[in-house]
């Protein structure tokens, strides 16, 4: 076999695991587009009372709730973003580096933790914040999403999980939730 030849084989590998790969995300695309329809926009005034200092850092991912490796592709979901989060009354703000802004309502919010990872970053000790929410769904009910957070700095977490967490409301038990 001839250099020439082997550059030739070597390249139709490569093609073919590309076209595999473009396959399985638009698979993954028709998946996700029936479990999440339209999220809500940012409202254009009436976001309320700010309840925490807004925090820069990376939005990791959102994922299908407890499937930390279900990335969810449509909307920008998926797509890791420097980004900034701002908690008001109304609820949270993601704004996104390069990718559409995401808006949580307060009514959606399940509840924060920190925790060691969601797809595409996996960190040693606690140090995402993993918001669970509720999203509407095509056929008009709720799917529940994990959207994972990285603070640039560590000492902001507990103070972004308590700001998202005062959201949820008094006597709302999230184990009930998730049954």
């Amino acid at each position: 076999m001839t250099q020439k030849e082997a550059l030739l084989i070597m390249v139709a590998v490569a093609i073919v695991f590309i076209a595999l790969m473009a396959w399985g995300w638009r698979g993954r695309q028709k998946r996700s587009a029936a479990q999440v329809g339209a999220l809500p926009t940012i409202p254009g005034s009436g976001l309320g009372e700010q309840l925490h200092q807004t925090v820069g850092g990376v939005y990791v991912s959102s994922t299908t709730h407890g499937d930390w490796l279900d990335r969810i592709a449509v909307q920008d979901l998926g797509y890791r973003s420097n980004a900034n989060v701002t908690v008001h009354s109304a609820g949270v703000v993601i704004e996104r580096a390069g990718a559409t802004n995401i808006f949580i309502p307060s009514g959606n919010v399940i509840k924060a933790t920190a925790t060691n990872g969601i797809a595409g970053k996996f960190m040693g000790r606690n140090s995402l914040a993993l918001v669970e929410w509720r999203a509407q769904s095509p056929t008009g009910t709720d799917a529940l999403i994990d959207s994972g957070f990285k603070p640039d700095h560590d000492n902001q977490l507990s103070g972004l999980i308590e700001a998202i967490n005062s959201l949820v409301p008094t006597g709302h038990d999230p184990q009930k939730e998730n049954q």
